[in-house]
């Protein structure tokens, strides 16, 4: 069996006028065709389709096609653009999907209105606390090595300080305590209940992070910046910081901070053109009230409030070429 799916630029018009870099050798799957309509260095603007590669895998049955498939989506490494590589994943994991028992609208009744890779229902949340604790023990091995200088200007390195075992992972809010050991250059990880065994040959730079974990070879995508570790899997993507013990508990103790989405300020979704303003500073508003109208492709594009208050400052006009997380409207 052959399925095929196509990957396309996602959100209509996301990542207009962004370059592509992209890493399409895949590791543990070797049953895959790629179908791509770009190359790395070359800019999307308004005037594309989008879809901008075909993936195909194939497999004897199925469920093998299908494992080939989920395996060659989370090791699709493709940056400045944003895809729907992740909502494809997620439903090459989904159930019902496996099973071939769908219809026209399977979308709607497995995902709603609106998918978010974004999702506190991870059911790979427990292996993913354990990659970001692996991957932060081998960043620390990295930058935790000391070298010293001898009287013939020759360098030495010199033993590291022990990198402790105990660890916390953060993720949505909510702590995760874990301890990592290491032998035979087998990390092994303890959080609650959940034990795990991971090998892998992963460095500090590198975009996809395989391995085998409890004996089962999986891939996953990974950025590390100052927010923490990114990772994506299986349809779902979660930011994850590892901390120390001492470090979590004082961070209990900060006052929390407010989040942008509950200043309630209105957010344009995507590059356009503003066409309509339906409110004026002032007015109440409900939730679920067309706001204003942006034009993009020759499609308008409504923006609908998510909850309701008061309109404090409009900070656009109709004319305004706007750019996608552009603010629009300040609410009360």
């Amino acid at each position: 069996m052959t399925p095929a799916i196509r990957l396309d630029e996602a959100g209509a018009f996301s990542c207009i006028g962004n370059s592509i870099s992209k890493e399409d050798a895949f590791g543990i799957t070797k049953n895959v065709r790629l179908d791509a309509g770009v190359n790395e260095g070359d800019e999307i603007n308004q005037y594309y389709d989008p879809m901008i590669a075909k993936l195909i895998t194939h497999g004897n049955d199925r469920e093998e096609a299908i494992r080939h498939m989920s395996w060659a989506l989370d090791e699709y490494y493709i940056r400045g653009v944003e895809t729907n590589l992740s909502f494809l994943a997620a439903i090459m994991n989904n159930k019902r999907f496996s099973s071939a028992t769908i219809s026209t609208n399977f979308i709607e009744e497995e995902f709603g209105d609106k998918y978010t890779s974004d999702s506190a229902d991870n059911p790979n949340l427990s292996k993913l606390i354990a990659v970001a604790a692996t991957a932060n023990r081998i960043l620390g091995e990295k930058y935790q090595k000391s070298f010293i200088r001898s009287e013939n200007n020759e360098i030495y390195a010199i033993k590291s300080p022990d990198i402790p075992e105990d660890w916390v992972v953060l993720c949505k809010g909510d702590s995760y305590p874990i301890k990592l050991k290491i032998k035979n250059g087998i990390f092994n990880l303890l959080s609650n209940d959940d034990e795990f065994s991971i090998e892998t040959d992963w460095k500090p730079g590198q975009p996809i992070f395989l391995a085998r974990i409890n004996g089962e070879l999986i891939s996953l995508q990974m950025k590390i910046d100052h927010s923490g570790i990114y990772i994506r899997h299986s349809g779902f993507s979660t930011l994850l910081k590892v901390v120390s013990p001492e470090s979590a508990r004082l961070r209990g103790l900060a006052p929390k901070q407010q989040s942008i989405k509950s200043l309630k300020n209105i957010f344009s979704p995507m590059p356009g053109l503003i066409t309509s303003i339906n409110v004026s500073e002032g007015d109440k508003i409900r939730n679920g009230q067309n706001l204003l109208i942006i034009e993009a492709m020759k499609m308008e594009n409504s923006i609908i409030a998510e909850s309701s208050g008061k309109v404090k400052k409009i900070t656009a006009s109709v004319g305004d070429n706007v750019g996608a997380g552009d603010v629009l409207i300040i609410l009360d």
